[in-house]
């Protein structure tokens, strides 16, 4: 029984994060624009069937299910935007977002039509259930006809969004672990480098110039060209273009 609780509040406790992320991802901006579209769509399909004798209340009827639709689908495509970054792909996240949004719908619109009367005004009654069923069943056509495709474009281009970002945080990694690599090799070879040594020749040589000893010159050029030739093979075995003279 204990193991039985801790799983139920485990469960619980991943669905409340999950409902917590996705109102989150609602804004009111979002959800006007929804509404502007289910506007523009339901007056753009009115129009369409006016040319076949479409009551004018059917207008009022289409605006209905689009702006009730509206946002359900918001809420179940930010859904299955979440299901697809906990792990679920995004055809079985779609799958599972769609029908439910749109189950709820027309839930929800059918006791608002027969309420409003519209039902009647389009030649079906309320206390018929086969004309009932039918009327469900074209309103989820028409529902998840535009709305399905706006999820599933939304639910592909974040995941192709997603995709792009990690592609592109793997190829700064690596261009981090080379630079961390080169630095290393860098350091690796200052170490081999005898800095007393240099230190001792510079100072011989500067012995050489007080004294105005002929050969001071040419020890400074053999000096230079030493440590030249020394830090073109360190910066060639730290893979780092050598110095060119």
């Amino acid at each position: 029984m204990p193991d039985a609780l801790a799983l139920l509040a485990r469960h619980a406790r991943a669905a409340a994060s999950f409902a917590r992320a996705t109102l989150r991802a609602v804004s009111w901006r979002v959800l006007i624009g929804a509404e502007a579209f289910a506007v523009s769509l339901s007056v753009l399909e009115w129009l369409v069937d006016r040319g076949r004798g479409a009551h004018p209340q059917l207008l009022l009827a289409m605006m209905s299910r689009e702006m009730l639709a509206a946002p359900f689908m918001i809420l179940a495509a930010f859904a299955g935007n979440e299901a697809v970054l906990r792990g679920w792909p995004v055809r079985r996240a779609f799958a599972v977002a769609l029908p439910c949004a749109t189950a709820a719908t027309v839930l929800c619109l059918i006791p608002l039509l027969g309420w409003s009367g519209w039902l009647g005004s389009m030649g079906l009654r309320p206390s018929d259930p086969r004309a009932l069923v039918a009327f469900g069943v074209r309103a989820c056509v028409g529902v998840g006809l535009y709305w399905g495709l706006g999820m599933l474009v939304y639910l592909n281009r974040q995941s192709a969004a997603r995709m792009l970002a990690g592609v592109r945080v793997a190829e700064l990694a690596r261009m981090r672990l080379e630079q961390r690599l080169i630095d290393s090799r860098l350091a690796a070879a200052e170490a081999q480098m005898d800095p007393r040594l240099v230190l001792e020749r510079l100072a011989h040589i500067r012995g050489l110039y007080d004294a105005r000893q002929p050969g001071a010159e040419q020890q400074l050029e053999s000096l230079i060209e030493d440590l030249r030739g020394k830090t073109g093979q360190q910066l060639a075995a730290a893979g780092v273009p050598g110095l060119n003279g």
